[in-house]
């Protein structure tokens, strides 16, 4: 059951080749142009967890699921399938990204695996609590209102962030603390954003588990 969803969801993205093919033209024209390589490693990352909500608007196109439910397919089976190929797309893309960006710091002599590595590194908690909120928004609200729900939601995370910085007000003492015990030891950062991530996508999944349940076709 996973195996055949998984086939499909990537045959549906290779229907997007072209639109996939330019996203890597833009990455290769960034990484040469000298830009931080965790911007280009971020930016793929960002997109190959993207395509996993495209697949959600092709299954849901011309009553697309009411068919695809009527397979020997559960709710429960689809939502991970769901989260397991967003962690696929986002993990191969991540991937793609470091390693264009290993050719491009060769190629200018400034390679630095350590770099490298950090950067692909704190993508995977990212890619996974990025993951944890779109989903669920999207299997609740569909492709059109995710998308607003989702633009209202960055405005007020930068305006919260913009308010915290103007007031002026410091970060309490304990808190400030515990970055700098972080900053000593980043495997333990390493370790804690990962524990987080998995934590995170756990619950995510739960809810969009309950979502799907509750949704008819």
């Amino acid at each position: 059951m996973m195996t055949g969803l998984l086939i499909k969801d990537l045959k549906l993205m290779m229907m997007q080749r072209n639109a996939l093919l330019m996203v890597g033209v833009i990455a290769v024209m960034v990484v040469m142009g000298g830009t931080d390589p965790s911007f280009v490693i971020t930016y793929l990352t960002f997109i190959g967890v993207m395509y996993t909500m495209n697949t959600l608007s092709y299954d849901g196109a011309d009553n697309g699921n009411a068919f695809l439910f009527s397979l020997p397919i559960t709710r429960k089976g689809y939502v991970v399938e769901k989260y397991v190929f967003g962690l696929l797309g986002g993990s191969v893309l991540c991937l793609f990204g470091a390693a264009l960006t290993c050719v491009a710091s060769a190629a200018k002599g400034a390679f630095s695996a350590p770099y490298i590595l950090a950067n692909v590194f704190v993508e995977f908690p990212l890619m996974m609590i990025i993951l944890s909120i779109l989903l669920p928004i999207e299997l609740k609200f569909g492709a059109e209102k995710a998308r607003i729900i989702i633009v209202v939601m960055t405005f007020l995370i930068f305006a919260i962030g913009v308010a915290v910085v103007k007031s002026g007000k410091s970060i309490p003492l304990a808190l400030t603390n515990w970055f700098g015990q972080i900053e000593q030891k980043p495997e333990l950062a390493a370790v804690a954003a990962l524990a987080a991530g998995i934590i995170v996508l756990g619950i995510s999944c739960r809810i969009s588990i309950g979502i799907m349940n509750k949704k008819e076709f």
